[in-house]
């Protein structure tokens, strides 16, 4: 690569970071409130879920006469007190992540069209204002169904493995041991896979604005078509582009499936490794 083609790269770059850094800005401002009570729901809905499996273990426990700190009697106060529990956790979750998420997709799309109305009239013209459109409906629901909506589960699925490891490691130290190793099958081939997700997603988003694009030229020179007869053109260039576009989702898709089957294979290579061992 030129030196010239590496200053451009590192400026894009640098571009995307400052960015990335705005967007979180706008998620986050006047949202603490929202993201904090979110955030606690989260991390009750992981500690509860851990709690469910010591509370089973204790009944299989109790009602099979082994040894069990409680009886089955105070186990089912305690379980009433779970699902109440459970109750007011979502309650919770109701209340403050979709009020998040709602609030943090109001100040991107302001935000982004802001930033485009400061524009001046020459720079407006230069520019593909399909992009726009993209960044306002396509990249939008891509940003919050991927970025803002996963954020809850990673921290739940990060709480549920730090606790799950805490309880098998006081169980058993070897079987622990076991799983760990055995864990780093899915683990692996998440790392390899998840790379061409990432990448397949962008090329979505850069079909979804071309079909865009496409869609506007041809609804604004409509009347240029129709006068020329062109209507057959027209459509292929509009079956093209759509073909294109959802072809790119198809294969995002089916690596979407990819992941999910190597998870699911190796999560039961991992969960019958550990029981027979």
């Amino acid at each position: 690569m030129s030196k010239r083609g590496k200053k451009d790269l590192k400026a894009q770059n640098q571009a995307a970071m400052v960015l990335s850094q705005n967007l979180k800005k706008q998620f986050m401002h006047n949202n603490h409130l929202y993201f904090t009570g979110a955030l606690v729901a989260t991390l009750l809905v992981a500690a509860i879920n851990l709690i469910q499996s010591w509370l089973l273990q204790q009944i299989i426990d109790a009602s099979t006469g082994n040894n069990s700190i409680f009886n089955l009697f105070q186990l089912l106060l305690i379980s009433i007190g779970t699902v109440i529990a459970v109750i007011v956790i979502m309650f919770l979750d109701k209340k403050t992540s979709p009020r998040f998420v709602e609030r943090a997709m109001v100040q991107y799309k302001n935000m982004v069209f802001s930033e485009i109305s400061k524009k001046s009239i020459s720079s407006f013209a230069k520019e593909n204002t399909t992009s726009y459109l993209s960044a306002l409906s396509n990249d939008a629901a891509s940003i919050e169904k991927n970025y803002l909506a996963k954020i809850f589960t990673f921290v739940e699925q990060i709480i549920l493995f730090i606790g799950a490891f805490l309880l098998m490691l006081y169980y058993s130290p070897l079987l622990t041991l076991a799983a760990v190793v055995l864990s780093l099958f899915p683990l692996i081939a998440s790392l390899i896979s998840g790379s061409k997700l990432a990448n397949m997603e962008k090329k979505v988003s850069e079909k979804n604005e071309s079909f865009l694009g496409t869609i506007k030229d041809m609804l604004t020179g409509f009347s240029v078509v129709k006068s020329f007869k062109a209507e057959k053109e027209m459509m292929k260039l509009f079956q093209s582009s759509n073909k294109d576009a959802e072809g790119n989702k198809r294969k995002r898709n089916q690596i979407e499936i990819d992941l999910k089957m190597i998870g699911e294979v190796t999560g039961v290579v991992a969960q019958f490794g550990v029981f027979l061992f």
